[in-house]
């Protein structure tokens, strides 16, 4: 029985090990890489984590005690400034991660399609936009439907932009999951 206890006890071990070591990456992107920019996830418990994005746009996060859904945010300048319109706005984007894949990283990359996902979404939720939405400090209740139907209106708008340029799952490309392998591609399309 000893060593039954001891086998369950280091598998659980070695199972939150996994867990803990599951991480949340992704590329913030406007017409260039958004490069020392600040970020800033926050999850369903209102639990709020800070970062910078590196020289490449990269930004990554550790999920350890981290639970979906996430809104994820960067600004070039003070994040404060997201919501003022009476002087020049950094430039502020968000992506919505709904749940979380079964990979050990996860992608979420930031860029104007994620955006306007979020800002849809936000709407729903009787929010201006998405900066209004990040600034409650609550991700809140997220109905599925209102994930689906920003999702096709985005497919109704860019879906043959997307098989035009031949991005991988064209009609059906997710703007916040996909790989570093497509970011080119998928920033001609961003940049338009």
């Amino acid at each position: 029985i000893m060593f039954i206890a001891l086998m369950l006890n280091n598998f659980l071990l070695c199972a939150c090990q996994i867990l803990d070591s599951r991480e949340i990456t992704g590329i913030a992107f406007e017409k260039s890489p958004l490069v020392n920019s600040q970020v800033r996830l926050l999850d369903a418990k209102g639990k709020t984590l800070h970062g910078l994005t590196d020289a490449q746009g990269r930004y990554f996060f550790s999920l350890h005690n981290i639970t979906a859904p996430l809104l994820i945010s960067v600004s070039t300048g003070p994040a404060s400034d997201c919501v003022v319109n009476s002087r020049l706005r950094p430039i502020c984007m968000s992506v919505l991660v709904d749940q979380f894949s079964k990979e050990s990283i996860q992608i979420a990359n930031i860029n104007p399609l994620t955006d306007r996902l979020v800002s849809d979404v936000s709407v729903m939720k009787g929010f201006i936009g998405p900066q209004q939405w990040i600034n409650s400090n609550s991700v809140g209740d997220i109905q599925q439907d209102w994930i689906d139907q920003s999702r096709l209106f985005l497919k109704r708008g860019f879906g043959d932009a997307f098989v035009s340029a031949k991005l991988t799952d064209g009609k059906n490309f997710n703007p916040a999951t996909y790989s570093a392998d497509q970011h080119d591609i998928a920033a001609s399309v961003f940049s338009l």
